[in-house]
């Protein structure tokens, strides 16, 4: 998806973990991967991954996959020494074989993914999983964007507030073996990061700059654990009423709502938008991806290019010319083929 200037940390994080789900389902060897046979299966769009490169020297490595693979080897290193939990291997575990290769081949993603599943007691437990991934994937977000100086952050916190977070946070952490749980972290006086109850090493660095990225992983873990704010600015959500019983009624506006369907396709539960309906190489270029289940607002209906599913890869039969305007990323303007999708509820006018 497209990324505006100047975004605040939280928005920046929830997009950049939706990228890194998105790598995980199609795999680091698959990032660039295009379906030349119908042209469904485009390269990933990764904007905040790609912004992420920008900022790194030059490197031996050529190719924009290889690229975010280094990336992501140099950083899960980083973040494994900067908290000191098991997050990055968690994430490592998703994204690599146990030999440290990239896995190739189709299922390989699926194997990964049972075995991560396995490793922390949720085999079967897909719903519980996929929150315990979220959570780890913002927070790993979080830790990626530190140094990032084209987002906008939280404001530097007071004495007060440097004070409450370098006290415990959990005074009863849960024990080692309890899997779902997010690991606990505190800071002593020293302001190193360390598991609570553990006593870290002095440090010479100044509090404001080792309290930076621990501030910016609190701010996203509220963001993880709270399923109102999961999709901040980059999915859209109905907004919230409230009623005044004494108040006069009001009638409210009507929201259009889009669920995206895989169909349940074997191939991938990702599903591309595109800038517009014809049959143009500008309009079957995708700018944005979205999962299956995704809930989005829909703004109208329009007629365009047929698009129909591909039963080889075990997806329902379907054809469609109809396409749904979305309105998901603020100034963007994407268009979701109804074929891969029902609306909820009423369907939105025509345009």
């Amino acid at each position: 998806m497209s990324q505006p200037e100047g975004l605040d940390l939280a928005a920046v994080v929830d997009e950049l973990a939706s990228e890194l789900s998105a790598i995980r389902q199609r795999g680091i060897s698959g990032i660039d991967r295009q379906r030349s046979r119908d042209g469904k299966q485009q390269p990933l769009v990764l904007p905040v991954f790609e912004r992420l490169l920008k900022q790194l020297p030059a490197q031996a490595a050529t190719g924009r996959q290889a690229h975010i693979e280094a990336l992501l080897r140099a950083e899960l290193d980083a973040y494994e020494q900067a908290a000191p939990t098991n997050d990055a291997a968690f994430i490592r575990r998703l994204l690599f074989l146990s030999d440290g290769s990239v896995p190739l081949g189709p299922g390989s993603q699926t194997t990964l993914l049972n075995a991560a599943r396995s490793a922390v007691g949720l085999k079967g437990k897909v719903d519980a999983f996929r929150s315990l991934q979220s959570e780890r994937f913002h927070l790993f977000a979080a830790f990626l964007l530190r140094d990032a100086d084209w987002v906008t952050r939280p404001a530097a916190p007071s004495a007060e507030q440097v004070a409450d977070v370098d006290s415990p946070v959990d005074p009863h952490p849960p024990s080692a073996g309890d899997a779902v749980s997010a690991p606990s972290v505190t800071k002593d006086p020293a302001g190193s990061n360390a598991p609570a109850g553990e006593t870290a090493t002095d440090s010479d660095e100044p509090k404001s700059h080792r309290n930076t990225w621990l501030i910016a992983l609190l701010v996203v873990a509220v963001i993880a654990g709270a399923s109102v704010l999961a999709s901040v600015h980059f999915r859209s959500r109905p907004p919230a009423h409230t009623s005044d019983p004494t108040s006069p009624s009001v009638s409210k506006p009507t929201t259009y709502q889009f669920r995206f369907d895989s169909l349940g396709s074997t191939a991938s539960s990702i599903l591309n938008v595109y800038p517009g309906v014809s049959s143009t190489a500008h309009d079957k270029q995708a700018n944005g991806t979205f999962h299956s289940g995704d809930v989005v607002t829909a703004v109208c209906v329009t007629t365009g290019r047929r698009i129909t599913s591909d039963p080889n890869y075990g997806e329902t039969a379907r054809s469609s010319t109809e396409w749904v305007r979305l309105a998901a990323v603020e100034g963007v303007t994407q268009y979701a083929s109804a074929t891969y999708g029902q609306f909820v509820g009423t369907p939105p006018p025509s345009c």
